[in-house]
This record gives C-alpha cells, structure tokens and sequence, in this order.
C-alpha cells in the first residue's frame, strides 16, 4: 500500500480518499501505517482535505529537492514553508500541519527528529497591533457596491457579493461557510436562517437579515433551480464563470475572491476575518449585549468577546 485513497475500512469508508503517492518519502518500512493512523486518529474529517492537498504539495517538493522525511532537516522545512505559494496565514497552517505530522512519526519511532519543530511560525502581515483589524462602514459599502465594468447580472460578481455580506453579517468562519449547504438556509414563519457547521463539531444558527436574504437570492436565482438541498451554496465556477459547477468553493479560493475584489475597489490587505471582526463591532456599536455577541460567535470563553472589540 503507496497512496493514501487505497486506506479504508469497514467503518470508516474511504476516511482518505484523495490520492497522494507517498512511496519513497521514508525507508522506514511502518511509514505508510504510521501516516494513514495520524489521519485516521488525528484529524478532524473536514481538515483531512487541506491535510492531503498539503502532504501532496510537500511530497512535490522533498522529490524535486531530492530529500526523504528521513534526511529531512529545519532549515528545508523552512525553505519548503517560504516557497509555499499562499499568504502567511495559510503558511502557518502549514507549518502547523508538519509539526503534527512529523512530530507523530517521531514518537511512533518513524523518524528520529521533528525537523517542523524548531521553525519559527511566519509572522502575519494582515494583523495590526496583534490583532485582526474592522473595517470602516466605507469600506464595506466599496466591497458591496458593483464595479462599473460588471454587469448586473454578473454570475461571479453576484457570488462574490453574496459571500462578502455573508461572511460580514452571519460572522462566520470561510471554512464553515464554504461547507454550507441549501439545505442549511431555511426559513422559518418570515425569519430566515443559515446553519453553519463551525469547527470542532460545533453547530451555529445564524438569523439573515432582509437585506442580506435579498443579496443572496440574486446570487441563488442564477443557480439551478433543481438544485438538491444537498448541494453547496457557494459553488465554483464552470468554464468563463458563466454557470456554475456542482463542486464547492474552497476556502482558498474564497480568499482570492476577497482579495481580487478588494483591491478592484482600491482596498488593500482585506482578508475573510476582518468581515468577521467588522460585523461583530457593527453589532456592539449598535448597542447589542456581550453575551448576545457571545452567543453569535460561538465563543464558549467571554475573554474572546472583549479580544474581538475594536474602539472607533
């Protein structure tokens, strides 16, 4: 057994389906169990793809450098972290993977050093003061407002501004978004609402206000209204992005999506938690209650509540 999609049992079923080679990578002869346990036992089922995208990525790498994870030392983990072609939050992920990965075999006796774990995280750039900054009601009217070189019914323009004010009002994780599926928009008597499954198994409901369920039902007019309640709400684009494809966004490319859109408007270094941060702040501004926000955030810490306020 080489590739991590030939690992399944009868209880799992296929727990990693993605292909990744992995032969060669070790000469250890328990290598191959030893990575298909860490992903079994040490993962979360929604982190596994990130996971497998990023092992794909660093097998890539060790094979055109000509390294193994045996001969492998800090300082090519910190080449391979520097060369990763995503910004520094995601470059911390990274580093944040390997430590775990390495760090595992290890103590499984595999290797005999975390070569991940000396490495410095990368410092990240978007971060003011050591905190994530809000945005002013300006800029978020420039985020909302449409370019005037797209049309009205632009599929991937309406998308895109369906998820900005998603992201702005709901306060909610681009990964737990990005899994969100028709079904979890629903209504109930004349309120609507989004179910969000956040991380660590969490579950949030969140209220759409009038203005955002107008937004968003621009954008889903334009899917197709056979759509299953099991397929994405947010979905990737097909061919010149005229129509869309049944596969979801990524989170990653939902960054790119508020990045390109951003800096289409003259905005510079927006990122998915500002919004997060910004609808957060719009709430308390307008007089709601810490534990209301609280609740909103899904914070079981009230510290977190305070760590989140930003003055005028």
């Amino acid at each position: 057994m080489s590739r991590l999609d030939a690992f399944s049992d009868s209880k799992t079923h296929s727990i990693l389906p993605a292909t990744v080679a992995l032969s060669g990578l070790s000469k250890n002869e328990d290598f191959l169990p030893a990575a298909f346990e860490y992903f079994q036992t040490q993962l979360h089922a929604p982190s596994r793809p990130i996971a497998l995208s990023t092992i794909k990525t660093f097998s890539a790498w060790l094979t055109r450098e000509n390294l193994t994870l045996d001969s492998l030392r800090a300082g090519d983990v910190a080449r391979f972290i520097d060369s990763y072609p995503a910004e520094a939050s995601r470059r911390r992920g990274v580093l944040s993977f390997l430590r775990g990965f390495l760090g595992f075999l290890e103590v499984r006796g595999i290797l005999d050093r975390n070569a991940a774990a000396s490495v410095r995280h990368i410092k990240n750039p978007y971060r003011l003061g050591g905190v994530t900054p809000a945005l002013s009601q300006g800029d978020i009217e420039r985020l909302l407002s449409r370019p005037s070189d797209v049309l009205p019914d632009d599929p991937l323009w309406l998308r895109d501004r369906a998820l900005i004010a998603l992201l702005r009002e709901s306060w909610g994780r681009i990964g737990a978004i990005c899994r969100a599926k028709r079904a979890d928009l629903y209504w109930v008597g004349e309120r609507r609402y989004l179910r969000l499954a956040e991380k660590d198994t969490k579950v949030e409901v969140k209220e759409i206000s009038i203005g955002l369920s107008q937004i968003l039902d621009d954008y889903l007019l334009l899917t197709d209204k056979n759509d299953a309640d099991e397929s994405y709400l947010f979905r990737s684009a097909k061919g010149r992005g005229k129509t869309f494809s049944p596969r979801p966004l990524l989170p990653r490319n939902a960054y790119d999506i508020i990045t390109r859109r951003s800096e289409a408007q003259g905005l510079v270094g927006i990122r998915p938690h500002m919004l997060r941060v910004t609808g957060f702040n719009e709430f308390r501004r307008a007089g709601g209650s810490r534990e209301e926000a609280q609740r909103r955030l899904g914070q079981g810490n009230q510290k977190m509540v305070t760590y989140y306020e930003r003055p005028e």
